[in-house]
């Protein structure tokens, strides 16, 4: 399969996220798209008619009846609860990345013929132990995904995402956050330990996960783990630096230190990335495309 991803029936998790907004808008021309979310009013922007927005909030058990309804032959399934630090009560995550996402890749394995795409965390794959009980929960869908291929044939790929950003992201991650900083002449702080990152743009993260869509239906070979890296891995150090240099403006560097979670790794995992897959934006660039929408926002 090669070209754009065109007239297919294509159900989306995490539609209403930062990466999932951008991955359903790319998608929803040419094709049939569905969204499954949990609060609909969040969707209203995305360009979808209300009969492909589907609120699960309300039904015990919707997902296997509407996938043997709809017969999706592409899902992306993007929904995640994040926890920065292990939280003392674990179970809404688990409930959100677990019990879930069960649920989706089974109402998959269950129609046959369906392509998943899962959106996977370098967190999971770092010195080959994940590193927090968030990237844990991540993990143990992984092997409910190799349970499903061994026991249903289920067809699915793993895109791995690292740091990802772009115009109008409302995350306060490290990217906006020196912009913020910057533009308000205020103090930045850095970690004490200057781990490296991969920051890649949302555009090449939405063509990374596409890519393993064809790249999963070209070869069958289902299971695999496809990394989404940037061309060269950096410090915030070195975002601060790459981030002055765009705006034009001296930075301030605060005299604390942020604090990292524990057990955060100093290298990012590597691995294969999606095949005919690279990114486009390169780091300068992407901060410029920040930048310049924060100036035309009202």
């Amino acid at each position: 399969m090669t070209g754009p991803i065109v007239d297919e029936t294509i159900v989306i998790t995490g539609a209403t996220g930062f990466i999932g907004s951008h991955l359903t808008r790319r998608l929803v021309n040419g094709n049939d798209v569905h969204i499954l979310v949990r609060n609909p009013d969040r969707a209203s922007a995305l360009g979808l008619d209300a009969s492909n927005i589907h609120d699960i909030s309300s039904s015990t058990h919707p997902i296997a009846g509407l996938f043997e309804d709809l017969q999706p032959s592409m899902v992306f399934h993007l929904a995640t609860r994040y926890e920065r630090t292990d939280p003392v009560d674990p179970r809404p995550m688990l409930e959100a990345n677990v019990v879930f996402g069960t649920a989706v890749l089974e109402a998959a394995a269950r129609i046959g013929d369906c392509t998943v795409v899962m959106a996977g965390s370098h967190f999971q794959h770092a010195d080959g132990v994940p590193v927090s009980l968030y990237a844990l929960s991540k993990n143990l869908l992984i092997e409910v995904a190799r349970y499903l291929t061994a026991t249903r044939n289920l067809s699915w790929v793993e895109t791995v995402l690292y740091d990802i950003y772009g115009p109008r992201d409302r995350r306060g991650k490290l990217i906006d956050t020196v912009l913020d900083r910057l533009l308000a002449g205020q103090p930045i702080q850095l970690p004490e330990r200057l781990a490296l990152h991969h920051f890649v743009h949302v555009d090449d993260a939405v063509d990374a996960l596409l890519a393993s869509a064809r790249q999963l239906r070209s070869t069958g070979e289902s299971g695999m783990s496809l990394f989404a890296t940037s061309d060269k891995a950096v410090t915030p150090k070195e975002v601060v630096e790459i981030a002055s240099t765009v705006l034009g403006r001296q930075p301030i560097l605060g005299g604390s230190h942020f604090q990292l979670p524990p057990r955060t790794p100093m290298h990012p995992a590597d691995g294969p990335r999606p095949d005919a897959w690279s990114p486009t934006i390169g780091l300068s660039d992407g901060i410029m495309t920040v930048a310049r929408s924060r100036t035309a926002e009202p």
